[in-house]
């Protein structure tokens, strides 16, 4: 803001007629410089906790009705953790995609 308004406002200034606009661009640019100046942009990491530590996508090509899934989880050695199996039903729609998010808690 501050910088796309002090061109414009000092060519206001220049004739008689736009002074006043000019003068008011001119102190709107300074006074958004100035707040623009003392803020420090920081994240809002409230919610970042919520947030999967890995999180994976599979494209599967189903035949539309209900289908019985089972969804595998697996550590970074590639060994099956059972515990975290789950078998599923899902209801596939004849036409679009089916999204399905499965969590392992």
């Amino acid at each position: 803001m501050g910088d796309v308004s002090f061109l414009p406002g000092v060519i206001l200034t220049q004739p008689e007629s736009t002074r006043d606009v000019g003068f008011a661009l001119l102190g709107a640019s300074l006074a958004a410089k100035a707040v623009g100046g003392s803020t420090q942009p920081r994240s809002d990491t409230r919610t970042w906790n919520n947030l999967p530590q890995y999180i994976a996508f599979a494209s599967v090509r189903l035949q539309p009705g209900e289908q019985p899934v089972e969804i595998d989880f697996f550590d970074a050695n590639e060994n099956l953790i059972p515990a975290l199996s789950r078998k599923l039903t899902i209801n596939v729609k004849p036409q679009g995609d089916t999204v399905v998010f499965v969590a392992d808690k």
